[in-house]
Order: structure tokens, then sequence, then C-alpha cells
């Protein structure tokens, strides 16, 4: 069985429009889930390891603009420094997603909107 963290912290979205996802570190792992919550977005995942500390970040890599959605391209870049072991982690990330809402308002002004998060096959629905 695997072992089971806490929600760690919540990061800051990094905002990389114009990189490309092959400009981050990808080691394997799987999203389970994905919610929103005010500013926060909740990633429960899962990964192999347990000898060393695992770095995610999560990247913006590509938003346009599609009507009156902002649609946002994301990666969660991870970084397994060089863990081989073999234990299934599974843990929850929090991500605030706060800097899209006001990419998004730097655009359209301050009537709300949607920022549609595309995470691999994920689509969640931010309000604005």
């Amino acid at each position: 069985m695997g072992d089971v963290r806490k929600d760690k912290q919540a990061e800051r979205v990094v905002l990389a429009n114009g990189s490309k996802p092959k400009d981050w570190r990808q080691d394997l792992h799987f999203i389970e889930a994905a919610r929103i919550e005010k500013d926060t977005l909740h990633l429960r995942i899962s990964y192999t390891g347990g000898c060393a500390e695992h770095d995610f970040s999560l990247v913006a890599w590509d938003f346009s603009l599609k009507a009156s959605i902002l649609r946002a391209e994301m990666l969660l870049a991870h970084n397994a420094n060089g863990d081989s072991c073999k234990a299934i982690i599974k843990e929850t990330l929090r991500f605030d997603v706060s800097p899209l809402r006001a990419h998004y308002h730097e655009i359209y002004g301050p009537e709300p909107g949607i920022v549609l998060l595309c995470l691999r096959d994920i689509r969640v629905e931010y309000y604005t």
C-alpha cells in the first residue's frame, strides 16, 4: 500500500506563455483528480518513489483567448530527483491560480468570466 502524504502549502502557478512542455522536467506521475476551490487548484496525484523529495510545479505554458474565455494549457512539471524507489506515493498538491484570474482581468476588465484550465485530459473551469 502506498504512502499517503498531507496537502502541501499552495504554490503559485508559473506563467510561462511561449515556453514548450519540453522545457520542463516531466518525470512519471498520474493525475487522479482535479478540483478548483476559490483560487486554489487541488490535484490528487500518484507516483513511485519514497527515497528522495520530489519537486512539482504547475506551469501555464500556453494561454490564449477564445471569445470571453481564457484557455490555459497547463502541465504539472515533476522532478523526481533521481528517486528510483518503488513505493506508490499519493498526495494532494495545491496551486494558487489567481495569476491567471489577474491576467484575464488585464485583458477583459473587471467583468467576471471563465479561465479554462487544460491539464492533460482534465479540463477545469475557473470562474473569475
